[in-house]
């Protein structure tokens, strides 16, 4: 049996990350409404991306590659599913940006130099940093 108040959440979020709505978006607005997990945990963007996952939300169910259909009550097409998926593998494989030379050597020698003060301070140069 489907529990309506969590069908509609679920489908709001397949909606809203199908139309381009970021997860941290996402996330602050049902935190905000203060609403729960079904464990009773606020919202996170790892609990989004699991749940976005899920074939459950199709009624699939897979186990050691096999794939069950019809299992659980269908909550979200599977259109909509696969749109949102392709969105996550697209963002996966998005290039980083890329990092300021120059400014990486300086944050990476200030590294060094608080580690080596601190390993100094506490008498511990050999253990620490060796």
């Amino acid at each position: 049996m489907i529990n309506e108040t969590k069908s509609k959440i679920a489908k709001q979020i397949f909606e809203d990350y199908a139309n381009g709505k970021k997860t941290t978006e996402i996330v602050e607005d049902l935190n905000k409404k203060r609403l729960k997990t079904k464990q009773g945990l606020n919202f996170s963007i790892s609990i989004i991306f699991k749940m976005l996952r899920n074939p459950k939300y199709i009624g699939k169910f897979v186990m050691e590659d096999v794939e069950y259909t019809n299992i659980f009550s269908t909550i979200i097409d599977e259109k909509n599913f696969n749109r949102c998926n392709l969105i996550i593998d697209k963002h996966k494989h998005r290039q980083r940006k890329e990092i300021d030379d120059e400014n990486f050597k300086w944050k990476t020698l200030l590294w060094r130099m608080w580690l080596s003060y601190d390993c100094l301070n506490r008498n511990k140069l050999n253990r620490c940093c060796s």
